[in-house]
């Protein structure tokens, strides 16, 4: 029943991301370009390519397998590099939320500190 569930919805998020394509290419393209592991992953990608590519060339000197290689390269080490990419940048930030849960943790305990030091001092001697 989960798998029927979680399929249209996969299925609705990807026609609505080709349908906003269609509508506005430009805007899309453009936020693509934003996406902060895009460009690393396009650099890797087109280096591992072009090594792919003249290397099987060399050896080869097929222009199909040139072509094979390259674009296979190309899908590996930009896939690799933005799973790289987008893994690290999560685990900085859980580890910078981890950082700001204690400092506020700290702020909390600190503030409750200086309220009671304060209704101590301002508290009448008792007879």
């Amino acid at each position: 029943m989960s798998d029927s569930n979680k399929q249209p919805s996969t299925t609705n998020k990807i026609s609505a991301t080709v349908q906003s394509f269609l509508d506005d290419p430009s805007q899309s393209l453009n936020q693509l370009f934003q996406e902060p592991c895009f460009k690393t992953s396009i650099l890797w990608g087109t280096s591992l390519a072009g090594m792919l590519a003249a290397h099987r060339f060399h050896a080869s000197q097929s222009a199909i397998k040139t072509l094979d290689a390259s674009v296979l390269g190309f899908l590996v080490g930009s896939g690799a590099s933005w799973v790289s990419c987008r893994t690290a940048r999560s685990s900085e930030k859980a580890k910078l939320d981890e950082a700001l849960e204690k400092l506020n943790e700290l702020q909390r305990r600190t503030k409750l500190q200086n309220e009671k030091s304060e209704d101590t001092t301002n508290r009448p001697p008792r007879s």
